[in-house]
């Protein structure tokens, strides 16, 4: 279904980690691979930049001052408010150590504040996914995945989505908020259309999967059962990510990225966002 979309600029080469920021009321999102945050408050089709590094920020988060957790190849790094913008600390939260070819790619927060984070490799085999809490622990959850992507939270965090991109792949596992620990795995889809991955997620008030679908130039909305029950179509060809925000809630926000195609159009790199849908979304945990 062709639904009326509003575009944001500039194009991104990999736009990723849409966020809406329920302290200032304005729409995020990074370009991973040229180190920038963006942020838009809709009244203009221009985004700024709030955030430039020399880092490749796989995911971003914010805590609940409204500072950002940047995760990068150099571990958990705090970004502070600085005025209208955002100021890099000198030093960094928690240090991680990467193997040869291994970035973040993306991440959410639980309802104890633990980070929940997806290591991809440049081979996209072998990613794994773990949790940091608060006192910088970490714990492998996942190991053997392609591409660890778009992740959830259901049923008071009681329930967890993770996105495998590499077999195009979203499984259910129960989530135990207490210990962090994930435990009986249930596949919700795995037969996406041919040439479309699923790339970032979020879930809906009614606990349904909003999948952006890399490839394909679309975003599904699939049930807790796998039923596709919608498909947004977009003008461009990589989408990225989605987040649900705006002051009820009820805006569709998506990233896109132009990287990897060998012909790009004004379309692809550029975010966009929806008002006329029937979707309706809860608020992030803070890290």
């Amino acid at each position: 279904m062709v639904k009326k979309y509003n575009k944001i600029f500039p194009q991104c080469e990999l736009g990723e980690n849409s966020r809406w920021n329920e302290f200032d009321q304005m729409f995020y999102y990074t370009d991973i691979v040229n180190g920038a945050v963006y942020r838009t408050d809709l009244k203009s089709e221009m985004a700024e930049c709030v955030l430039k590094t020399n880092y490749q920020i796989g995911a971003f988060l914010f805590d609940s001052k409204s500072n950002i957790v940047l995760l990068t190849e150099k571990g958990l790094i705090y970004a502070y408010k600085n005025g209208k913008n955002y100021a890099l600390s000198d030093k960094t939260y928690i240090s991680f150590s990467f193997e040869p070819g291994e970035r973040f790619n993306d991440a959410i927060v639980d309802s104890k504040g633990r980070i929940l984070a997806g290591i991809k490799k440049e081979s996209n085999s072998n990613g794994r996914l773990i949790s940091i809490d608060k006192d910088g622990n970490i714990k492998t959850l996942l190991t053997g995945l392609g591409i660890s992507n778009g992740m959830g939270f259901d049923d008071n965090c009681k329930i967890f989505y993770h996105t495998d991109s590499t077999t195009a792949t979203i499984t259910r596992w129960n989530y135990n908020p207490d210990t962090g620990d994930i435990s009986n795995p249930k596949v919700v889809i795995s037969d996406y259309p041919e040439g479309q991955v699923p790339d970032g997620m979020c879930l809906d008030n009614n606990g349904d999967i909003i999948s952006a679908c890399w490839g394909g130039s679309s975003v599904l909305r699939i049930s807790k059962t796998g039923e596709i029950l919608e498909k947004i179509e977009l003008p461009a060809t990589n989408i990225s990510s989605v987040s649900i925000g705006g002051k009820n809630m009820d805006t569709l926000f998506i990233t896109s990225a132009f990287s990897n195609l060998k012909k790009i159009e004004e379309a692809d790199g550029l975010c966009y966002y929806l008002t006329d849908t029937s979707i309706k979304g809860k608020r992030d945990y803070l890290a």
